[in-house]
């Protein structure tokens, strides 16, 4: 094989491996999607809920532990709560052993309350990925506690494609 040749297999390579890199970054680091633009107004801190290895060593699927973010001080929040429950623990909050059930594709696509009950609905995409019951649960329990803060929330229901989550694995 020539010399040139050879060189040209290794630049594609080199920008393959760019390409893919740059991908991942896209998908699972969090952040703004390119047309999001931040929220300029006033905020309020809210809590979110994730699992900890070191909080439960045991790994209690069900077991979550608040950290709080900022959302908008709107009439959005329980929303918004979800919203930044999606985005996942924060580089900080990983190194602390905080983790997520949900992945980083997940999208909500309904969001409703009625009667003290919030019904929490993400794309199908989601049921695909779910790995089995402990993570189900997991997810169940990150929205449902993130949910409760709000005095109008007793519960919550949460559905993937609009399956409930508990049926689906």
């Amino acid at each position: 094989m020539g010399k040139t040749r050879r060189i040209f297999i290794i630049v594609g390579i080199a920008i393959a491996a760019l390409i893919c890199l740059g991908a991942a970054a896209y998908l699972f680091l969090p952040g703004l999607a390119a047309h999001e633009k931040p929220y300029a107004g006033p905020m309020k801190t809210v809590a979110v809920f994730y699992g900890n290895s070191y909080l439960d060593p045991e790994l209690d699927c069900t077991k979550v532990f608040p950290t709080s973010r900022q959302v908008p001080d709107t009439n959005d929040a329980m929303k918004d709560a979800i919203l930044a429950l999606i985005k996942g623990p924060t580089y900080d909050e990983m190194q602390k052993s905080f983790f997520t059930s949900l992945r980083s594709d997940a999208k909500l696509q309904n969001f409703s309350v009625r009667g003290g009950v919030a019904y929490v609905d993400f794309n199908k995409r989601l049921e695909g990925e779910l790995e089995g019951s402990c993570q189900a649960a997991g997810i169940k329990a990150e929205v449902t506690e993130t949910l409760k803060q709000f005095l109008d929330i007793k519960d919550a229901v949460v559905t993937v494609g609009g399956k409930n989550i508990d049926e689906i694995k």
